[in-house]
């Protein structure tokens, strides 16, 4: 079920209005007056700029009326799901459930995320995803949200430094090779 915004600005003569203007899978659904200063007249004319179908919304000005796109700014739990998610499907080819345990699990890893730098949160969670091969086999195998939570300072550290299981098994290479 899409909600689609969109702005329609009058400013001719004599008129000043604002209106947020919502379509619903793609058919009118509320017009909200932000700024609402108009004629007679031009209340009665109103409707008429405004169409039943979204499909025929001119996204342009003209004469003084404008109708532009309402962009909604994707909360930081929102954009960290949904890259999760996405990341998830991949490694696993099924749709990760979400639940109460595992929302709480997100929250409390974007705060941690943000400790480390607020302004590169997203980034990290983007790198620990991308990385995630890096990891050792058991923190491989614990993706679910709740896990990566619990693990968050032994994901990073793993990261930041590499794991134990790589850098034992160059301790032994560089070992055999001195021999």
């Amino acid at each position: 079920m899409a909600i689609n915004h969109f702005k329609l600005t009058i400013k001719t003569d004599g008129a000043d209005a604002e209106f947020k203007l919502s379509y619903k899978n793609g058919k009118f659904q509320k017009m909200e007056a932000k700024k609402q200063k108009l004629l007679g007249n031009q209340r009665l004319k109103l409707f008429q700029l405004v169409p039943l179908n979204e499909s025929d919304l001119q996204l342009k000005e003209y004469l003084g009326v404008e109708i532009s796109s309402l962009e909604k700014k994707q909360s930081p739990f929102s954009l960290f799901l949904n890259h999760y998610t996405d990341w998830y499907f991949k490694k696993t080819g099924i749709n990760h459930i979400m639940n109460g345990i595992e929302g709480n699990a997100l929250k409390s890893i974007i705060t941690n995320l943000q400790e480390v730098d607020e302004n590169a949160a997203y980034i990290l969670w983007s790198q620990i995803l991308s990385n995630w091969q890096n990891l050792e086999a058991f923190y491989r195998k614990q993706m679910e949200l709740r896990q990566i939570n619990s693990n968050i300072n032994i994901i990073l550290r793993q990261l930041k430094n590499g794991n134990s299981e790589n850098r034992a098994a160059n301790n032994a290479n560089d070992l055999r090779e001195s021999l």
